[in-house]
Parts: C-alpha cells; sequence; structure tokens
C-alpha cells in the first residue's frame, strides 16, 4: 500500500470530532451518554464534562466523546489560529501522532508545520484628534491594517469618499492620492479597500464600527492573519469609525454629503506593530508496506 499523510489542522479536527454527534440528533436518535458520565438534566443530553475511560483499538462512540472533551474543553479556550489556544490544540494532536508511531513529517524533524501568521496591533501611542477632539481607541474608532507602518494625519486633507458599496459615488483614485478618504457604508456588504484603487490614499476612514459588538472589537484590535511574503508592500491603512465620529468630521447633515466634500483637519498617527503569532499544523505519515509505492502518497 501507498503511505498515508496526515495533516491535522486544529479546526479541521474539531469538524471530524463533532461529525458523530450531530449525525445523531439530526437523523433524531439521541445520542447514548456512556456508563458513568453525568448528563446536566436527562440521560438523553450529553454532559458538559466528561473524564471517558483510556480509549480501546475499536473506535466507539465512548472513544469519541473522550477524544471530543479533551479537544472542545474549555481549557483549550476555541483553539484558534493566532492564540496560544492554536498551540495547546496542535500539541494533543502531536501527543496522540506520536503515541501512535507515526513518522513525523513537519519543520526540522517534528511533527509541527509553523505557518506564516501575524498579528498587527495597534500601538499604545497612537493618537487622533478631529479638531480639538482627543479621539478613543476601539469606541471612536478601530484600525485595521495588512503590515506594519506609522500613518501621520497632521496637515493631511480630509475628503468624503462616496459610499462603500455604491461605486457610482466613488472619488477616482488621482483625487484620493495623498487624502485621508472617508467612506459612508449602509448595508452589511461592501466593496473591498483594495491597494489598486486606495492605494494611493494616506488611510481610509469607514462609517462601520457600529455593526461590530465588543467581544468582536476586541479581537479586530489584534487580529491574526496569514501573510506568505515578508515584503509585501502595505495596503492602505483602514479605520473602522463609528457613525457619530463620521458625522463629527463635516460641518452639516452626513445625509446630504456630496463626494468629494472637504472634512475638517486632523491630527495625530497610527503605528501598527506586527509580530509572529502562533499558528501551526501537525503532520505525520503512517509509511506504506508495499515497497515500490510506499513513496506514493
Amino acid at each position: 500500500m501507498s503511505s498515508v499523510r496526515f495533516t491535522a489542522a486544529v479546526a479541521l479536527g474539531a469538524v471530524f470530532a463533532v461529525a458523530p454527534v450531530a449525525t445523531a440528533q439530526m437523523s433524531g436518535r439521541q445520542p447514548t451518554v456512556p456508563k458513568g458520565a453525568k448528563a446536566t438534566a436527562t440521560n438523553s443530553e450529553l454532559p458538559l464534562k466528561y473524564t471517558g475511560k483510556p480509549t480501546t483499538p475499536e473506535i466507539s462512540a465512548a472513544d469519541l466523546m473522550t477524544r471530543l472533551y479533551i479537544f472542545a474543553d474549555d481549557s483549550m479556550g476555541g483553539r484558534e489560529v493566532g492564540t496560544e489556544y492554536n498551540n495547546k490544540g496542535t500539541a494533543y494532536i502531536e501527543r496522540e501522532v506520536r503515541r501512535l508511531g507515526l513518522v513525523p513529517a513537519g519543520d526540522n524533524g517534528g511533527y509541527f508545520q509553523n505557518l506564516p501568521v501575524f498579528t498587527l496591533s495597534t500601538d499604545a501611542s497612537s493618537s487622533i484628534k478631529i479638531g480639538d477632539k482627543q479621539l478613543v481607541l476601539g469606541t471612536d474608532y478601530l484600525p485595521i491594517a495588512n503590515a506594519e507602518q506609522r500613518v501621520s494625519f497632521d496637515g493631511v486633507p480630509v475628503v468624503y469618499g462616496g459610499m462603500i458599496s455604491d461605486s457610482t459615488t466613488w472619488l477616482s483614485a488621482d483625487d484620493m492620492a495623498g487624502k485621508v478618504v472617508v467612506l459612508g457604508a449602509a448595508g452589511a456588504r461592501g466593496a473591498q479597500l483594495t491597494k489598486a484603487r486606495y492605494g494611493r490614499a494616506t488611510a481610509v476612514f469607514v462609517n462601520a464600527l457600529d455593526r461590530f459588538p465588543a467581544s468582536i472589537r476586541t479581537r479586530m484590535m489584534n487580529s491574526a492573519s496569514f501573510q506568505r511574503d515578508a515584503a509585501a508592500q502595505p495596503g492602505p491603512l483602514t479605520v473602522y469609525l463609528t457613525s457619530s465620529t463620521f458625522a463629527s468630521l463635516f460641518a452639516g447633515p452626513t445625509d446630504s454629503l456630496h463626494t468629494g466634500a472637504a472634512g475638517k483637519p486632523m491630527s495625530g498617527a497610527i503605528t501598527m506593530h506586527k509580530a509572529q503569532a502562533p499558528g501551526r499544523n501537525v503532520v505525520a505519515i503512517l509509511p506504506g508496506s508495499d515497497p515500490q509505492l510506499k513513496g506514493q502518497y
């Protein structure tokens, strides 16, 4: 037989582990609670916590439940890429494939394959003012960058660039160059702030922050992303604004703004820092038994 290569990402492992329970629920059958597990209400409900017995060579519902409860426990913190909990989740998978005797196929002869994941966070010294009004990071505005950068707003013209979801209202790329471009937003979807179109702007502000609850804002402030090319040129700094902050940038009602309208002067600067973040797969091989085919996967 050919060799089999296992590449286990944390999220993928969770999908496989959850499948048996989901199937039972959709089919109308109640999942069986293994002996010794205490349900929260009735025996037809799965418990919140479960410590199973050692698993057996035969795959059983109890064994799958043991694995799922270890992997999906609160202590794993969701296992999200970019957080320390990704390392906890992948460490569990690595221990299991090593215990099973699978051949490591990750980086440097080990089981882990490190991923180019980085977090971009706003430096604490960042500060923006609209006239004399000091804005509060995370409350009035929230920067999102795709690279490490520092953007100063001192003396930079502010201009209304139209509705993000309506290309007929947009400023041309030439008219955006060297300016802070402020975009209105209506509806849940809008155009992508591509480097090709907005890259000549100093920054792009979007009136959309009110749509994000506090929990999402916290995650956005330390967002993790893949970046294969470390030398990639940054796109425009994107800053989400609340509706009240958006309104304070312009004199008069904002519902009658015309594209190209000048905004109030801004001052200050935003600095975005990039740092390596946790993110890895687990890669292992079950060697094939055929001497000629074992090199195939």
